[in-house]
């Protein structure tokens, strides 16, 4: 095995001497099922194990990839060039489960070979997803949860597992424990969360999955299950100024836990008479109890940004949160021209954010006679992209998703933005536009 050290070598030529590899540790056998029959294609990992029987695990570098391989036709491996001292081997394959076995060494034994490595083989349950072809979807997903919980076999944490859903509404799991009871349910998992993903049997969890049938019990080797997708809840509202009570027509709206889940497209022109609606909405599980509550958040430009908590939805039914009121925020205007020519820019992007211990910002601007402050940018044009985007037609109202002390807008056809402030003194403001030099003001 090569053992990694680190060196501190001085400038200029350096003899640093001879380096010397001991040899590894070779472990050998094969992997059968119950009936004594090979398992071709099973992963065997090697991992470092002592007596008080945890494991550790490596990732990545020479170690880790010389401690996996797959088993030939025979159900053979042959593990070389291990370090020394006892191992914990793991066996995984899609037809059967996750299993670990402990392999004591001494110290100086540096081969051992004749390993039998048994196990069970895999519990089946597959049926199709009722309404899958109608909704049209590509991100739900069958999930199947142990009834008697996450759980230990054989030092094998053992939770939900996940399968795919075929085109036709088919979907099987494989390589579940031999005997037991599992529920399930159909999850609308979004790509674009963050996932990690489970792999036999393994714990899976998502950003924002949403649950769209009902639980179902189903004991292992059923093979005729049928889950039906249920309605989706509806949530309106409409979004007003709180001090005049006309309303706002152009906002971005998210319904989810924690700045994740669903986002509303917002209309070309905008939300008429601020009027919303969110469709085919489904409560985001929450298998652990950890999660935040479920939250609307609304930001527009020119106010603060509005948090509704606690929504609840039920499906199949219509939720109507009534009118919801924006109360105006301190806004920084800004314009923004052409350096040569002195031309307004039409659509750049203002992005005012706090401060970074890289890039500490004072805020620096003087208040006009509305009350909000201003600033004038001149940009210089670049030459790879000075005619790259001519004539594009810029948004009115742009805003961006994530954390609420970043503000963002785009300037109009006479260079005029108008940006909200977010909290604190130290403020960082970026102008950007294809064809010109980035700018900074602080």
């Amino acid at each position: 095995p090569l053992d990694l050290a680190t060196l501190d070598v001085e400038a200029g030529p350096q003899d640093l001497g001879g380096f010397q590899l001991e040899p590894g540790l070779v472990l050998s056998g094969r992997v059968i099922d119950e009936g004594g029959a090979p398992v071709q294609g099973a992963l065997v990992t090697a991992d470092a194990w002592r007596a008080t029987g945890w494991s550790t695990f490596s990732f990545g570098g020479p170690e880790q990839l010389a401690s996996a391989v797959r088993t030939d036709a025979e159900g053979r491996f042959d593990l070389r060039r291990l370090e020394l001292g006892s191992k914990q081997l793991r066996v995984e394959h899609s037809d059967h489960p996750r299993r670990t076995f402990n392999i004591e060494l001494r110290g100086t034994e540096r081969e051992r070979h004749g390993l039998e490595l048994a196990v069970p083989r895999g519990g089946r349950i597959a049926g199709t997803v009722a309404g899958y072809e109608a909704a049209g979807r590509k991100d739900y997903r069958v999930v199947a949860a142990p009834m008697a919980g996450p759980q230990l076999t054989q030092g094998v944490f053992v939770g939900p597992a996940e399968a795919e859903v075929a085109a036709d509404g088919a979907f099987e799991f494989r390589g579940l424990e031999p005997a037991g009871t599992y529920e399930l349910t159909v999850m609308r998992i979004s790509d674009d969360e963050p996932q990690i993903p489970g792999g036999f049997g393994g714990l899976a969890l998502a950003g924002d999955r949403r649950e769209v049938s009902d639980r179902l019990k189903v004991d292992v080797g059923n093979l005729g299950v049928v889950l039906a997708i249920r309605a989706g809840a509806v949530l309106t509202f409409q979004l007003v100024d709180h001090v005049s009570g006309e309303p706002i027509e152009r906002f971005d709206a998210r319904l989810g836990r924690g700045g994740l889940g669903a986002k509303l497209d917002v209309p070309r022109d905008g939300f008429a008479e601020g009027l919303a609606r969110f469709e085919d909405v489904y409560p985001e599980s929450d298998p652990l109890g950890f999660m935040p509550p479920e939250t609307l958040t609304i930001s527009s430009e020119g106010y603060r940004d509005l948090e509704v908590s606690e929504v609840a939805l039920e499906l199949g039914r219509s939720t109507d949160l009534g009118a919801l009121r924006m109360e105006p925020a301190d806004q920084l205007r800004v314009r923004v021209t052409d350096l040569a020519t002195g031309e307004p820019i039409r659509g750049a992007r203002v992005q005012v954010a706090p401060a970074t211990p890289n890039f500490p910002g004072v805020r620096a601007a003087s208040d006009d006679d509305e009350g909000a402050s201003t600033m004038s940018f001149t940009m210089t044009r670049t030459v790879s992209f000075a005619e790259a985007d001519e004539g594009d037609e810029a948004p009115e109202f742009e805003s961006i998703s994530g954390p609420s002390d970043v503000k963002l807008a785009r300037t109009d056809k006479e260079g005029w933005a108008f940006v909200g402030l977010p909290a604190g003194e130290n403020l960082q403001l970026t102008v950007t536009k294809q064809g010109f030099a980035e700018e900074r003001r602080t």
